[in-house]
């Protein structure tokens, strides 16, 4: 299936430019065949900002709300392994506070697994270093 826009100049002020984006989401939502999330308000408030801050403001189009809200999607992954990464933080950290010294040799490699999947999910956020 090819998704084709339709680049339609939109000259209009905020409340305008917010109802025209809306309709954007919506049928964009319709296309991925999706109801309309509960948090609509953040997704809308992200795009509307993201088209105000990258797209032209006399001639954005629906392309741009297409591309703002697949900035919202990666940046909501991003949410996940930073979430995913803390969580396995946060154990090692519980393990290290509860468990005696005996113990802690003991769950050596369950602790060392943790670590390292904390780091392998916060990776790709620091840059290569020589």
């Amino acid at each position: 299936m090819v998704t084709l826009y339709i680049y339609k100049p939109i000259n209009t002020n905020t409340m305008e430019k917010k109802k025209e984006i809306t309709s954007f989401l919506i049928d964009i939502f319709d296309r991925i065949v999706i109801d309309t999330p509960n948090n609509f308000d953040e997704i809308l408030e992200f795009v509307y900002e993201d088209v105000c801050e990258t797209a032209d403001p006399d001639n954005w189009h629906d392309g741009d709300v297409a591309i703002a809200f697949r900035r919202w999607v990666e940046e909501q992954s991003n949410k996940t392994d930073i979430i995913e990464a803390w969580d396995e933080i946060e154990e090692t950290i519980t393990s290290f506070n509860e468990l005696t010294n005996e113990e802690l040799i003991d769950c050596k490699s369950s602790i060392l697994n943790r670590l390292n999947k904390a780091l392998s999910l916060l990776d790709k956020y620091v840059p290569e270093q020589d």
